[in-house]
């Protein structure tokens, strides 16, 4: 859901994405250079992760259809993958934030 806030005493619903009936979204971060959401899924059935897209103008969602898994379908699917350090079952991810490795690091 896509909240107007421009009046913080009365926040208007502006749009609504419905992924179907069976993603519930868990987190979300925002990724201002790619203008796109990343959204986690709670404890539900679907156990994907979708990339957003955000019409600044309207505030229409949409799903980014090109971020797919190989099995031709819209997000990245956590069930029952064969893992990097040679587990294989469904993993759920929690969180997610995006990170720049060309990004000069300041400690």
């Amino acid at each position: 859901m896509v909240l107007d806030i421009a009046d913080g005493a009365h926040p208007k619903e502006v749009s609504r994405l419905t992924i179907d009936g069976k993603f519930g979204s868990h987190w979300t971060a925002w990724d201002p250079q790619i203008q796109r959401l990343v959204a986690t899924p709670s404890l539900g059935e679907n156990n994907r992760v979708f990339l957003l897209k955000l019409d600044a103008d309207t505030g229409a969602l949409a799903i980014d259809a090109a971020f797919r898994d190989a099995d031709g379908k819209a997000g990245i699917s956590f069930d029952q993958r064969r893992w990097p350090h040679d587990w294989t079952g469904t993993g759920l991810p929690h969180g997610a934030v995006f990170s720049r490795a060309d990004v000069e690091r300041k400690d």
